[in-house]
């Protein structure tokens, strides 16, 4: 009688343990995928763009279900990813800082959304992401949203802007030549410094009777956007030692480039020629 007692006494003891220990896996499961675990709601589920490279703006709401307060300081940021409908990436948008949000709390954010330049069908996807870290769908939680998009026409570049350079304020140190550029713009829409429509500084290097040596020069990026009737002083930096290039005497051409799209003197922009003497 004793030994079943003791038997019944110790099958119950193993019960409560094996609930205990399937009780602490299940909060410590929990607590391993809880830190992703967010909701994000957009307020609207489509966009028509008329152009692409344009941008529109969306509100989404963001609901905190992991155990933390989620924000910057937390290295917790708010973007997006625009697929094509083979599901492949065309851009990912700017990452922009998590509001303060605690555990279990909600916060709205309105995020500036950038469409692709080719006209067609597209899904954008927002998240939170880990910076450096990870997006919080590869946690394997389903948390963003997802909205579609309509591009119904290509960007068209329809930039008008003069570039011109004062000879005597080049200057050469050794094998880097530095050539002073002025940007102005005059047409009525902004040359952008960042985005898919950024404008860089770029040259090409020829001889003296214009045969081509090197085509793709290195960019310089432009410090801000230049505004309508604004201008911009940049400088394009030139280092002959990266080229195997001879002594002597050569043509730089400095051009704006919208990377990806075109060169300036393809829309009418007159590149600046600058004689080089290499000596080095």
């Amino acid at each position: 009688m004793k030994f079943q007692k003791k038997l019944k006494r110790s099958w119950l003891l193993a019960m409560i343990g094996i609930l205990i220990y399937i009780g602490i896996l299940i909060f410590c499961m929990r607590y391993y995928t809880e830190p992703y675990h967010i909701e994000i709601t957009a307020d609207t589920k489509h966009f028509e763009i008329e152009t692409g490279g344009s941008e529109c703006k969306l509100s989404v709401h963001i609901k905190n279900n992991t155990p933390n307060t989620l924000s910057e300081k937390a290295n917790i940021y708010c973007a997006y990813r625009i697929y094509d409908l083979n599901g492949n990436i065309v851009l990912e948008g700017k990452h922009l800082p998590l509001k303060e949000v605690k555990k279990r709390k909600s916060v709205d954010m309105e995020l500036e959304i950038e469409a692709p330049l080719f006209k067609g069908e597209y899904i954008i996807k927002i998240d939170l992401v880990e910076e450096g870290v990870t997006w919080f769908y590869e946690k394997g939680k389903e948390n963003g949203c997802e909205v579609s998009l309509n591009v119904q026409n290509s960007y068209e570049t329809n930039i008008l802007a003069e570039i011109w350079c004062n000879p005597n304020l080049v200057q050469h140190t050794g094998n880097v030549c530095y050539i002073p550029i002025t940007v102005l713009n005059q047409g009525t829409t902004p040359i952008k410094n960042s985005g898919q429509t950024a404008f860089f500084i770029s040259y090409h290097i020829k001889t003296t009777d214009g045969k081509i040596l090197l085509y793709d020069g290195v960019r310089t990026a432009l410090s801000e956007t230049i505004l309508p009737n604004e201008s911009l002083e940049a400088v394009c930096k030139i280092d002959f030692s990266n080229y195997l290039l001879p002594k002597g005497t050569y043509l730089v051409e400095v051009e704006l480039l919208q990377e990806g799209i075109t060169w300036g003197s393809s829309i009418g922009i007159r590149p600046v020629i600058i004689e080089v003497n290499r000596n080095q």
